[in-house]
C-alpha cells in the first residue's frame, strides 16, 4: 500500500488499484500536481464541499473512472456526466482485492450548487494486512477508538 498526501484532504492511495480520495488538486496551494497527472481506477469522496470534490468531474470524465460517494452526492455527480456508485454509512465496497468501509464523520455536506450532498463520511481501507483510515472532515468522536491501533495513517 502506497500513500501520497496531496495536501488538504487529497490522497492518492495505491494498492492493486489507484484510489484518489477527495481530489482537491488545481486550487489546492499544497498540491504540486495538476489534475492531468492522475489516472485513478476509482475516486472516493468524503462529502460534497468544493474543497473535497475539487477536480473530481474533470478527472472522472477524462479517465472514465467510477466515483464512489454518498447516494445524494453520487446522484448530483451523475447529473454532471460522471459515472458513479452511491453508498451509505455502514456500507462496504470491494474493489479488486481492496476493501473500503464507509464510516461516520461528523460534518456537513452540500454540493457545489448548494443542494444536499448526503451525510459526510470517512473510509477505512484495507489491502492485505495494511489498513488506512481517512477521516474526511470530522469532529473527534469516541467511535474512532473502535478502529484500534492497526491504522497505519490517519488524516484529519
Amino acid at each position: 500500500m502506497n500513500l501520497k498526501f496531496l495536501g488538504h484532504a487529497a490522497v492518492l492511495l495505491e494498492t492493486d488499484i489507484k484510489i484518489l480520495i477527495d481530489p482537491y488538486i488545481s486550487k489546492n496551494p499544497l498540491c504540486k500536481n495538476s489534475p492531468e497527472d492522475f489516472s485513478p481506477d476509482v475516486i472516493i469522496l468524503t462529502h460534497g464541499h468544493g474543497d473535497h470534490i475539487g477536480d473530481t468531474i474533470e478527472i472522472a470524465k477524462r479517465t472514465e473512472c467510477t466515483v464512489y460517494a454518498m447516494a445524494e452526492l453520487a446522484k448530483w455527480l451523475s447529473k454532471n456526466g460522471v459515472k458513479t456508485h452511491g453508498f451509505d454509512i455502514g456500507g462496504d465496497l470491494n474493489i479488486s482485492s481492496t476493501s473500503i468501509s464507509i464510516v461516520p464523520a461528523i460534518h456537513s455536506s452540500s454540493c457545489p450548487d448548494g443542494s444536499y450532498g448526503g451525510l459526510a463520511c470517512g473510509f477505512v481501507i484495507k489491502h492485505n494486512e495494511r489498513t488506512f483510515y481517512h477521516s474526511g472532515d470530522t469532529a473527534l468522536f469516541s467511535d474512532m477508538k473502535l478502529l484500534g491501533k492497526k491504522t497505519i495513517l490517519t488524516l484529519q
